[in-house]
């Protein structure tokens, strides 16, 4: 008969063959991988604690009769949270929230360049841009006025009102205060009136019990 294994043998030497050397290795791969993927998983959570959640904020505009947007460029300057803009007088004003370095930014060119023209230190309550009478009214939140029973920054409005590249010549025009919380304000022109809604809300910490089911609304009038 021929000198060949029985079924039995086979099944041993295939067993045997799983513990070679040559296959020893065949949970590297799969080492890896996982090593990768802890890899990708700790860069998106470092996005939230760290300045890679940052970018810089992207102009788009659609044309006239278009229904495709384009991108025409971007505010060499990194922010953490949205910018708010206005066109006024055919120039383009962009206030960044949340950047480190300048913070106020003009185009003359619809958006194909912009420069710094100054910073306005703010809290990181969102701000809002409008234009107003043929300049432009920035509202936004100040540090360390008292009295607050919320976050530091999140009890007042501040509007700055002017045009062009001095920013030091933006007048202060009103200034009011809220200790119980004044956030997310939305201010309207109407017919050179100004109207103003906003949130009582504190994000972390309801101090005032009806933050949460309240819209404020008041008249500002003229500035």
């Amino acid at each position: 008969m021929p000198n060949t294994p029985s079924a039995v043998q086979r099944s041993i030497t295939q067993s045997k063959s799983i513990d070679s050397p040559q296959n020893k290795n065949c949970a590297l791969p799969f080492f890896v991988g996982c090593v990768k993927r802890l890899i990708e998983f700790v860069k998106i959570l470092s996005c939230f604690f760290t300045d890679a959640a940052w970018a810089w904020p992207a102009l788009m505009r659609i044309k006239d009769g278009s229904d495709v947007w384009e991108f025409v460029n971007v505010i060499p300057e990194a922010a953490q949270y949205e910018a708010q803009s206005a066109i006024v007088n055919g120039k383009i004003y962009a206030l960044l929230r949340g950047a480190k370095n300048s913070d106020f930014y003009l185009s003359d060119d619809m958006g194909k360049s912009f420069r710094p023209i100054g910073r306005i230190d703010f809290d990181t309550t969102r701000p809002q841009l409008l234009p107003y009478r043929n300049k432009v009214l920035i509202a936004v939140s100040k540090k360390d006025v008292e009295p607050n029973y919320v976050r530091d920054g999140r009890n007042n409005l501040l509007l700055l009102c002017g045009e062009g590249d001095d920013l030091s010549a933006y007048k202060e025009v009103f200034h009011v205060t809220d200790p119980y919380g004044m956030v997310y304000y939305d201010i309207v022109d109407y017919k050179g009136l100004l109207f103003m809604f906003w949130s009582s809300a504190d994000l972390y910490r309801d101090r005032n019990i009806q933050a949460k089911n309240l819209l404020w609304y008041t008249r500002i009038g003229e500035v």
